[in-house]
């Protein structure tokens, strides 16, 4: 849309405005309602909605936080992504009144309304702060982008409009992907710096250059894997609002789906000996036998975790080793995970497919007890379970179901008197 001179002149900042709700009354009085605001997408980031509103009216990020009353304090792209996680209501109500939009479907542009949904999904141990790397679909970043909130959820490891695997980083400079770096005047490219060892890293003025690489020409894999495709949409479904239903999306499943990966997970003792998945992209990713696998590839290093798959790490800037994100891995995991829990004997396909080298005491791997859901997981689960834990942990996870069991027949008991 091009911008017109009486819609430049009525899109007025609100510059000085503080946070907090004593400064709402004085904020109103400088907003003005824009001529024209776009509707977010189902699904869209407060930080792609802001971003696209810029480029809607043809100017940059920090005038337009401005004009929604969400004043730029240092960095536009660092503020922006602290109002993305979570946005108070003062800010809300100032956001509703330079739109018009309902607060409810402002709300859930960011990812405190997605806290709030998982919430109400059964999903009662959601992390407040997601992490700071999110997973991308390239062909999504094509500018003038628009893109999902749900690409911070840890299982966001496909697009389902371009059916292709997501990333994480750029493959050339090794950079996370996170809101947070993502420059307004340079939309779509990599904000990451080119490392010192590569050539010409510096510009002649001594600054560092940066990698600029066109995040959408970044080239990741078809899905060809049915059960991750199946799980995805399983999860969707629970965890998305206005998803597509769908039958399997109960709150048991996603129990059991969680036990399971939390047992996947470092350094947690259970390791994939069998992987049955036809897709290559996935097959890359499993160490098969090999405990102690490493692989060089690029700039990037492979090293094989306790679960049996490969991750990323990348050294950086202040040469610390770290692990990257890879919604590939985690892809080849929620293979495993899908394939467990569609089976029709369940225990039987669990004995196949995991390795559980010694019984684990959570305390010594730097846990506060179990969670919740695996109070909750299936019967099918339990011998797993019971193979997994310690004795201490055994005993705390049979404690604490009887004691769930046992409010919940108190619960029951009151609802029912109180009927009478």
């Amino acid at each position: 849309m091009e911008q017109t001179p009486s819609a430049s002149d009525r899109m007025t900042g609100a510059a000085g405005i503080g946070t907090g709700p004593m400064y709402a009354t004085r904020a109103f009085r400088t907003l003005r309602r824009l001529p024209t605001v776009p509707v977010p997408l189902p699904g869209e980031s407060l930080f792609s909605w802001v971003d696209h509103l810029a480029h809607t009216y043809e100017v940059d990020r920090g005038r337009m936080m401005r004009a929604l009353g969400l004043e730029p304090k240092g960095a536009h792209a660092g503020q922006l992504a602290r109002y993305t996680d979570l946005i108070d209501r003062p800010d809300l109500e100032l956001l509703q009144h330079a739109t018009g939009l309902d607060l409810a479907r402002l709300e859930q542009m960011s990812l405190m309304g997605a806290r709030i949904h998982h919430v109400e999904s059964g999903n009662d141990e959601t992390p407040w702060a997601p992490g700071k790397v999110w997973a991308f679909c390239p062909q999504c970043l094509k500018p003038p982008a628009r893109w999902p909130s749900w690409w911070y959820e840890s299982w966001a490891v496909l697009c389902p409009v371009h059916r292709c695997y997501t990333a994480s980083f750029c493959p050339d400079c090794g950079s996370p992907f996170t809101p947070a770096t993502l420059r307004g005047d340079a939309p779509g490219l990599c904000p990451g710096f080119v490392g010192p060892s590569r050539p010409a890293s510096k510009l002649p003025s001594g600054r560092r250059r940066r990698c600029a690489r066109p995040l959408w020409k970044i080239e990741t894999p078809s899905v060809t894997d049915p059960v991750v495709r199946e799980v995805h949409r399983i999860l969707s479904s629970h965890l998305m609002v206005g998803a597509p239903f769908h039958p399997s999306a109960t709150r048991q499943w996603y129990d059991d789906f969680r036990t399971l990966r939390f047992l996947l997970g470092v350094p947690r003792p259970v390791r994939v000996r069998s992987f049955s998945s036809l897709d290559c992209t996935l097959q890359q990713r499993h160490c098969g036998e090999q405990v102690d696998k490493t692989v060089r590839e690029g700039g990037t290093q492979w090293h094989s975790s306790a679960s049996g798959f490969l991750h990323p790490w990348r050294v950086t800037d202040r040469g610390i080793r770290d692990k990257t994100r890879d919604p590939v891995a985690v892809a080849a995991e929620i293979h495993v995970i899908g394939t467990v829990l569609a089976s029709d004997d369940v225990e039987s396909t669990i004995q196949k497919v995991f390795d559980v080298p010694y019984p684990r005491d959570l305390a010594s791997s730097g846990d506060h007890g179990l969670p919740r859901y695996l109070l909750r997981a299936s019967a099918s689960l339990d011998h797993l379970l019971q193979t997994v834990l310690s004795l201490s942990s055994a005993d705390e996870l049979r404690e604490r179901r009887a004691l769930m069991a046992s409010l919940r027949m108190q619960r029951t008991s009151t609802v029912k008197q109180d009927r009478q």
